[in-house]
């Protein structure tokens, strides 16, 4: 089916069956730029085997520790953890949808049709035929339940005079993997046979899996007897009466959490009267849960599947090059944290936490009115107005750093640009400042809230949404003095591109200005806070920087280093993310504000940090 959908929409698709994951080492890729693979476990050797080729994966339990290049990882089914990094539905499947369904021509959705319809009516109109227990295991059986299911519906039909007699109102029909239906055939063949394991199918009709037969017995079949898979899950569609069996601990599992009133139990615990029951209970009624089970949506599934592929067509350039890291263009990263649409993945050889999306979201490029109220209220206890007086303190703290360089401009005005300047605060207090040495500010501001940038130019700032629209509509290159990004540029995803346009902006001299979140600080170099840091990461920020590795970055862009600065410290985070010893340091006060503030100071350790430079 797949493999149908890709063709018709202009793809050259091969589709390649494997019995183990071994035996994609052995395929030749160089012809493929896309591997769509469903396999449940992969291996750190097969994962760079795939290099940098986009991979989407189904079901993979594989933490994949390499960030090798784009891994797209659609849950296809529940699962006890939550993996996949594509997570759009509840679970989501890909079933021969043309073999259950037909497609209506006006609306393109599912039309209730069925293939071979006349043939199943011509079959059953009569009311007389048996109905049918349908047992499957899907095309491989890798468990042998097929064996072990027929053992036990065999010890039901030879018993059926007696205590089961509700079994002879059915027909039970087996759906055999290719290897195991041919020995059924042979053994039925042999005149000289003797006793064997597949004697249990003499009472049965069998059939090889995956023939055109086999939809139209799942389409009239009563039961069908199954386990925890695809097959399954296509068969809720069809809301039949269904009995669960588990091979493994793990589906056993699976099968008690999500489907516990269909399912019987272990295939190696499970008695003949445990199938039984269940058969004389749907005689007599339906689980009504099945029918109110979520069906998996093929279609949007479809749907996501083919939207991953024109991404990474439309984003070939991109995709290949998505695995160096921008800030020292090396590929050395791990994922440290799948989610929703994008990885969290960590430069091993800069220590820069940087975010990939998988797929294009909505950009928050116009955050309302609201968000220097109610929302920042929720998270400081006052509206950013209302905390203008701490605002004032942090700038003057700023300004405090490059004293001496704003000194130094030989000039009775000072050109400053802020990225991402909010409410003009900070344009503001340095016009305080220069007011002192007797300098006047021509200010501008780069904002893409809507709000904030008419609030500044209220103010008789000149403000612009974005670095391209201010080179656009300005003659300002080498114009400026001061160019501030305060905690701006980690929103920022192409960022060599901005900070060379930000350098063609400053004068030889100018100063550039940057506070960011670090990785040096507590939250994140500490193990035990890690988890706490990667959930309560804003998810619009695409980097989270190591100090030293920015300045190396920022002096090979063409920037000199002024200073680092840590405004503020958690000596709480450190103390949490600590071991015994550091706890007891504390505890007897050999530990504390000032020698921690001194630490932080020579180190550079903080979670929050400040970096200055000038344009040589």
């Amino acid at each position: 089916m797949l493999e149908r959908i890709l063709i018709e929409k202009g793809h050259d698709a091969k589709v390649i069956t494997i019995s183990t994951n071994k035996e994609i080492l052995r395929i030749d890729l160089k012809n493929y730029d896309i591997i769509i693979k469903d396999t449940r476990n992969s291996s750190f050797k097969e994962d760079g085997y795939f290099g940098n080729k986009p991979v989407i994966a189904f079901d993979d339990l594989y933490k994949y520790p390499l960030f090798l290049g784009y891994r797209f990882i659609l849950n296809a089914i529940p699962s006890l953890i939550k993996i996949g990094n594509c997570i759009k539905f509840e679970y989501l499947f890909l079933p021969n949808q043309q073999a259950f369904t037909d497609i209506d021509e006006n609306t393109r959705q599912p039309a209730t049709t069925i293939a071979n319809k006349e043939k199943i009516e011509d079959n059953y109109k009569n009311g007389n035929a048996k109905k049918i227990i349908l047992v499957s295991f899907g095309l491989l059986d890798p468990y042998n339940l097929s064996d072990k299911t027929a053992k036990l519906l065999s010890d039901l039909v030879e018993n059926r005079d007696t205590n089961f007699n509700e079994i002879m109102n059915y027909e039970i029909v087996f759906f055999l993997p290719e290897g195991k239906y041919e020995k059924v055939r042979q053994y039925r063949d042999d005149v000289k046979r003797k006793r064997s394991i597949y004697i249990n199918y003499e009472n049965f009709k069998v059939y090889k899996a995956g023939t055109s037969d086999f939809f139209d017995f799942v389409r009239s079949a009563s039961i069908i007897i199954t386990h925890f898979g695809l097959f399954f899950f296509e068969t809720l569609t069809q809301e039949k009466n269904i009995i669960l069996i588990s091979p493994t601990p793990y589906h056993y599992k699976l099968s008690e959490k999500f489907f516990k009133e269909i399912h019987i139990g272990s295939i190696d615990s499970i008695k003949p009267t445990d199938i039984y029951k269940k058969i004389e209970f749907f005689n007599k009624s339906k689980i009504e849960s099945i029918r109110n089970l979520p069906k998996p949506d093929n279609w949007q599934a479809t749907s996501l599947l083919l939207n991953i592929i024109s991404y990474i067509e439309d984003n070939k350039l991109k995709i290949q090059n998505i695995a160096t890291c921008p800030i020292c263009e090396k590929e050395k990263s791990k994922i440290i944290s799948f989610n929703d649409n994008f990885d969290l993945v960590y430069c091993k050889k800069c220590r820069t936490v940087r975010k990939v999306d998988l797929l294009p979201g909505k950009s928050n490029t116009n955050i309302d009115e609201s968000y220097y109220y109610d929302q920042y209220r929720s998270f400081y206890g006052k509206t950013y107005i209302e905390d203008r007086q701490n605002i004032r303190k942090l700038n003057e703290r700023r300004l405090s750093n490059i004293s001496h360089n704003l000194q130094k401009i030989n000039k009775t005005t000072i050109n400053a640009l802020d990225f991402g300047g909010a409410l003009g605060f900070f344009l503001d207090d340095l016009k305080d400042y220069a007011g002192i040495y007797g300098k006047k500010v021509n200010g501008f501001i780069i904002e893409i809230n809507r709000y904030a940038l008419e609030y500044c130019e209220k103010k008789g700032y000149m403000g612009f949404c974005s670095i391209d629209d201010l080179l656009e509509r300005t003659e300002l290159e080498q114009s400026f003095d001061l160019i501030s990004f305060w905690f701006c540029l980690e929103h920022i995803e192409n960022l060599p591109k901005i900070i060379q346009k930000t350098k063609s902006l400053l004068n030889t001299g100018g100063i550039l200005a940057i506070s960011f979140p670090s990785t040096n600080g507590p939250m994140f170099r500490l193990k035990k806070n890690r988890k706490n840091y990667i959930n309560s990461r804003p998810l619009d920020h695409y980097f989270d920087f190591n100090p030293f590795s920015l300045r190396k970055f920022l002096e090979k862009a063409g920037f000199g280093f002024i200073k680092f600065d840590i405004p503020s410290i958690h000596l709480d985070r450190f103390i949490e993310g600590s071991n015994s010893t550091i706890k007891l340091l504390y505890k007897l006060n050999l530990l504390n504000e000032n020698n921690y503030r001194q630490f932080c100071k020579k180190h550079t350790s903080g979670d929050i940090c400040e970096i200055y430079m000038y344009k040589r």
